[in-house]
């Protein structure tokens, strides 16, 4: 979810955010914040989040009011 959040609240790309550190230590080891499995779940849902918002713009107000009957 975090991934998902700083991509679309601080428009981080998914190359940024695959390539941010969370330590870096002097002796070289590095810890990402996200490995693929996160990016490639983040990317799934802001694109499912999308889809959703967008069938809801396109339907009609009074179709979502006979949809909550």
């Amino acid at each position: 979810a975090q991934a998902a959040a700083w991509h679309l609240q601080d428009g981080l790309t998914w190359q940024q955010l695959a390539a941010k550190e969370k330590v870096h230590l002097s002796n070289g080891y590095v810890e990402m914040y996200f490995n693929r499995g996160n990016i490639a779940l983040a990317l799934k849902a802001v694109q499912v989040a999308g889809e959703r918002a967008e069938k809801r713009e396109s339907d009609s107000p009074g179709e979502q009011a006979q949809g909550a009957e």
